[in-house]
């Protein structure tokens, strides 16, 4: 039991180290998923994107790739609710998370 606790130990530091030095092509890979999914945003059969962006956008707080204006590209009017700060309505400017996720 100990040796698999000590491995497993190993292999999180190794994964670790290994995003680290390449942690310009995990956020570039992160980028693409997150605009792929704001693509989908609006679709009905595409939950799972919607939900995943919401949550995130919730809890860290954020809105869009690098900023809330980011969602025009997409032909929203206004953020999606979880990009405001009540979590119900609010405008590019008004009322909503100013930083990209």
């Amino acid at each position: 039991a100990v040796v698999s606790t000590q491995s497993t130990g190993i292999g999180e530091i190794a994964l670790a180290i290994a995003v680290y030095y390449n942690k310009d092509g995990v956020t570039d890979s992160i980028k693409g998923q997150f605009k792929d999914c704001m693509g989908k945003y609006t679709n009905q059969t595409e939950e799972i994107c919607r939900d995943t962006i919401d949550s995130l956008q919730s809890v860290l707080k954020c809105c869009g790739i690098d900023k809330p204006t980011d969602w025009k590209n997409y032909t929203m009017e206004t953020p999606p609710s979880s990009c405001c700060i009540d979590g119900k309505n609010c405008t590019f400017t008004d009322n909503c998370f100013k930083d990209g996720c």
